[in-house]
């Protein structure tokens, strides 16, 4: 890894207004947050896209620039469900016809079918740490609850927002005439290249998440405060180099801009890097197929 690396947070969504920004530095262990925004001023995607070419043209000093991009949605669909799709025609059954499926077995049918290797990866990765810190806390009365999976990509809408996502990140490539590949090599990233995360596993990862937080004013103040004061910790406590003010009031106004700021301290985990990646030969051919997520092999004491 080079000694400065620009981060760009994308907070993915279906619809332009409400995708969320946020633009972060690392230099060393040494990890900053330069801006935050929710995208509400852009009129559609094109908008978006543009604010985004204009950061890596700022900060990006030419086309070689080390510049990582952190987008929250899936980047690929399920490899089952190609050679499913390409072949089913209406009222056939899903599985063979000779098979007598039972509540249970159907439920394992549809996750094969419509999650990626690395949602069924991310969610044990979770499962496990939250359990670990069950088992060492079994004294307090407050439980962490246990975290949902990633969501379906084949079967819950989040399919329109990976495919709002890919569009942007095709404009992005065209207006600056880059590939901008995505990274399979945590800790190295060469010119502009892109990752996937996942803002809620990042955050249930260092400790962080804050049930609810989306929908309650008061929930979300408290994820700002423990995330402002994380990152201070993350930097030896050292507050000299810390976000703008105006980085926390734009996370305070809108989950999507705070989502962003999430996402860019998971692109500072990969870059260190500490995080899960795929383990066999298999994972690391579904992950080319279906995109993995990025997330954080373990987080680091609360302060």
């Amino acid at each position: 890894m080079k000694d400065e690396m620009i981060v760009i947070g994308i907070d993915c969504a279906a619809q332009s207004s409400t995708v969320g920004l946020a633009l972060g530095k690392l230099v060393g262990t040494d990890f900053t947050v330069l801006r935050s925004e929710p995208a509400t001023n852009a009129k559609n995607y094109a908008g978006t896209g543009d604010r985004i070419v204009e950061w890596i043209k700022e900060h990006g000093k030419g086309k070689d620039a080390p510049i990582l991009l952190a987008l929250d949605a899936p980047l690929g669909w399920p490899a089952a469900m190609g050679p499913f799709l390409s072949g089913h025609s209406a009222g056939e059954p899903t599985q063979p016809s000779e098979v007598l499926l039972g509540a249970d077995d159907v439920g394992d049918a549809a996750n094969m079918l419509f999650r990626r290797r690395a949602d069924h990866v991310v969610a044990s990765h979770l499962r496990d740490i939250v359990a670990s810190r069950r088992n060492a806390s079994r004294a307090t009365k407050n439980k962490e609850a246990m975290p949902h999976p990633p969501l379906d990509i084949g079967a819950d809408k989040i399919a329109r927002v990976a495919h709002a996502t890919l569009c942007l990140l095709a404009r992005v490539r065209r207006c600056l005439s880059m590939e901008i590949p995505l990274s399979w090599h945590p800790g190295v990233v060469e010119g502009v290249q892109a990752i996937e995360v996942y803002p809620t596993a990042t955050l249930y990862v260092h400790g962080l998440m804050v049930p609810g937080y989306k929908s309650d004013k008061g929930k979300m103040a408290d994820l700002v405060g423990g995330l402002r004061e994380y990152l201070v910790f993350r930097r030896g406590g050292s507050e000299a180099t810390g976000e703008p003010e105006a980085v926390w009031n734009a996370a305070g106004s809108t989950d999507h801009a705070l989502d962003a700021v999430v996402c860019c301290l998971a692109a500072a985990d990969f870059l260190e890097p500490d995080v899960v990646g795929p383990k066999s030969a298999r994972e690391w051919e579904l992950a080319k197929k279906e995109g993995w997520i990025w997330v954080a092999e373990k987080g680091r004491p609360k302060p």
